[in-house]
């Protein structure tokens, strides 16, 4: 009896009752801050000393910054 009702229970409890959509989830350009996430993820490099890491979005970073027209400024600390 135990074992029936710990596997009606999975079976009940595992279920979803919505699928989700492509429109559950809204995604606009001018909501993406790609130059914050760039910082934080430079941030990140120099904190764990990830060299491959920080060549790699070092790039992406300053083109964000161009995009924008402002000036580098990233800050270590926090």
């Amino acid at each position: 009896m135990r074992t029936y009702f710990v596997l009606l229970l999975f079976i009940i409890g595992c279920s979803h009752k919505k699928e989700p959509t492509p429109k559950d989830t809204l995604f606009l350009d001018k909501n993406r801050d790609w130059e914050h996430l760039y910082a934080q993820e430079l941030k990140a490099a120099i904190k764990h000393e990830d060299d491959a890491a920080f060549y790699f979005f070092w790039p992406e970073y300053l083109k964000a910054l161009s995009e924008n027209n402002k000036t580098a400024i990233i800050r270590v600390t926090d």
